[in-house]
């Protein structure tokens, strides 16, 4: 398969991440989302590459070594700062404000590559950045983002604390009185503190 045969496979791989990010993250903390599916990708590369017979020490001290180490620097700044984007943020803002890279990237190239600057080439670079401008700039969409933002880190906060909920070992009268149990009411809904409180008691009472 030739380059563009794996430029639309890697289109398609894509496409698919951010959105299966987002609705990973709304329970799931960005950066074990990050660490499982950028863990996938190592194994996956590691497979490819001994499959191949492709040697790894050689390359490692190489001339051309310390761009990759800088590239794979960046790679993680990257990838960890797109995922916290997705998990606060609507797929249809952060995706295109990432899609930027084509234009940044065109840009380097020019800069630092010796690539030649044409007049269409200025042109796609110029309606790159008005599509991610239109795309993305509108007068609510910082209060939404924050909105969504608070919305999923409650679900996390929930999630997480739910379990500290149902260690609680006091009776529905005495409830109050527990440090853990007012953080259980900060951080969940009340009927959620009083079922657990209410199984504890029922739990204690079948056992003594």
């Amino acid at each position: 398969m030739n380059y563009v045969g794996w430029a639309i496979v890697a289109l398609v791989g894509y496409t698919a991440l951010p959105p299966l990010v987002s609705i990973a993250t709304q329970e799931i903390p960005d950066t074990v989302a990050a660490l499982v599916a950028n863990g996938m990708l190592v194994v996956a590369a590691l497979v490819i590459t001994v499959y191949e017979g492709e040697q790894i020490v050689p390359y490692l001290t190489s001339d051309k070594a310390p761009y990759m180490y800088l590239a794979g620097v960046f790679l993680a700044v990257g990838i960890l700062a797109y995922y916290r984007a997705l998990a606060s943020g609507p797929v249809s803002v952060v995706v295109p404000i990432f899609g930027l890279l084509i234009a940044m990237s065109s840009i380097l190239g020019i800069a630092f590559l010796d690539e030649p600057l044409t007049a269409r080439k200025a042109t796609g670079i110029g309606f790159t950045l008005l599509a991610i401008y239109l795309t993305t700039v509108e007068k609510e969409d910082g209060k939404e983002v924050r909105e969504r933002s608070d919305e999923r880190r409650d679900a996390r906060s929930s999630t997480q604390s739910g379990s500290n909920c149902t260690n609680i070992s006091t009776s529905v009268g005495t409830v109050a009185q527990e440090p853990q149990v007012l953080t259980c009411l900060i951080r969940n809904p009340l009927p959620t503190v009083l079922l657990a409180a209410r199984q504890q008691s029922l739990k204690g009472s079948k056992t003594s």
